[in-house]
């Protein structure tokens, strides 16, 4: 009798370790997911901001996730390690849509403001983003992503 009780001991122990170890695991795994959802640049959580949300693949393909467009262009023209990503992903200001940002049309410096103030806004087709800068006091003329450079963006930030 006391063998099956020394037995039973030591599975409840054992089990006991396992539950314990795929605790630790499950929160190990939560911390990093929240990490790796924060901005790369000023450390917001990216999913409170999914109209803004952006993100780029850098070139050891490693994705770097953005609260704002403002964010991420501002990591591009100062981060020399991130400054020619392979991959740029926005999120149509409109539609939520995740568009190629290489391809994308952007207006600044309108009434709009995301989560790190005014930036940039994006959009899929140009059309949409004409009628956003008139409609909400932005930049003309809207920009693509090759238009946005350095001195773009430190009047943008201003």
């Amino acid at each position: 009798m006391k063998w099956i009780y020394s037995l039973l001991f030591i599975s409840l122990t054992f089990l006991g370790c396992q539950s314990s170890d795929k605790k630790h695991q499950h929160q190990q795994e939560e911390a990093e997911a929240t990490v790796s959802d924060n901005c790369a640049h000023c450390g917001m959580p990216t999913s409170s901001y999914k109209q803004w949300s952006s993100s780029l693949v850098d070139e050891n393909s490693k994705e770097h996730k953005f609260c704002s467009n403002k964010c991420l262009m501002m990591t591009i023209h100062q981060m020399e390690e991130l400054s020619n990503p392979t991959e740029v992903s926005v999120t149509d200001y409109y539609t939520l849509e995740k568009i190629d940002g290489k391809k994308a049309f952007f207006v600044w410096g309108s009434d709009k403001v995301g989560p790190m103030g005014k930036g940039f806004v994006a959009f899929k087709t140009k059309e949409d983003a004409e009628s956003f800068a008139k409609d909400y006091n932005g930049q003309l003329p809207v920009l693509s992503y090759k238009d946005i450079d350095t001195e773009v963006v430190k009047k943008a930030i201003q």
